[in-house]
């Protein structure tokens, strides 16, 4: 079965079935028996069509799409697909940015979150904004700057600074009026 969605298609494969409709055969012993898949199981196939941004690093190229990622290796052109199936926090991906100094991928969501994720796929989570109760304001950075191992994100509400090295929000700077909201277009 497949199925179309925003991000892509989702595909669901059966259990495995033989011809009693058993998912294994008379001959199989049950302590033989591989039962993955049994119940069936879903694949989502995300589509790479419309590439909105690329982050250039040393080892790979990486690529937005449509609110996925990929990767290409520079050295094989061998390509590699990032999504919440395969380690990432969240969906809905709004933009990429990469730091040379801490050789990471500063991932943004459009609902706050953010991932940081270097070129071996290990990523970790910051989730502060994304748990952070704002009223109608809206969560997505308006730019982003990299300066010596930190993000300044230009935010709706101020600017946010985010250490890479220690993987958390370094402090946020409310510069409106008596420390009011002030929508930040860059930094």
């Amino acid at each position: 079965y497949y199925i179309g969605t925003a991000n892509g298609i989702v595909s669901f494969r059966e259990k495995e079935s033989d011809l009693n409709g058993s998912p294994y055969s008379s001959t199989d012993t049950f302590e033989e028996q591989d039962y993955s898949g049994m119940m069936g199981s879903w694949t989502l196939h995300f589509a790479y069509l419309d590439v909105t941004s690329i982050q250039v690093t040393p080892r790979k190229a990486y690529g937005l799409s449509e609110g996925a990622i990929f990767s290409v290796n520079r050295e094989d052109e061998a390509v590699q697909y990032y999504n919440r199936l395969g380690g990432l926090s969240d969906a809905n991906i709004a933009s990429i940015h990469y730091d040379d100094l801490t050789a990471q991928l500063l991932i943004l969501y459009a609902n706050g979150n953010i991932d940081l994720m270097n070129d071996d796929g290990d990523v970790w989570n910051i989730a502060d904004l994304k748990i952070k109760q704002l009223s109608g304001t809206s969560k997505v950075a308006n730019s982003v700057r990299m300066h010596n191992g930190y993000a300044y994100l230009a935010m709706p509400f101020g600017i946010m600074q985010v250490n890479l090295r220690r993987h958390e929000i370094a402090d946020t700077y409310y510069i409106g009026p008596e420390g009011a909201d002030l929508n930040v277009e860059a930094v």
